[in-house]
């Protein structure tokens, strides 16, 4: 298979490239399941439940105070 490929092609997959793209672009879709907490949860039983993680992380109940964006202006201008 690699000979129909092109030079360039085949340069970044003996390099290890094109692996490393590929690993870092699935890296969350393998990280989330390996930490996430299972729990069973049955079907269609028309319930809702709220999951909330389990230590760590200690809630902030001080608010975070707001601010409108400073406006900007933007010149423009026309040729004739």
């Amino acid at each position: 298979m690699r000979d129909t490929l092109s030079a360039p092609i085949r340069e970044i997959m003996q390099n290890g490239l094109l692996d490393r793209t590929f690993q870092d672009a699935l890296l969350p879709e393998f990280l989330y399941p390996a930490l996430a907490d299972m729990r069973p949860w049955r079907a269609n039983l028309g319930d809702t439940q709220i999951f909330t993680r389990r230590g760590l992380l200690t809630p902030k109940t001080t608010p975070i105070t707001g601010g409108d964006p400073a406006p900007s202006t933007h010149t423009t201008s026309s040729t004739p």
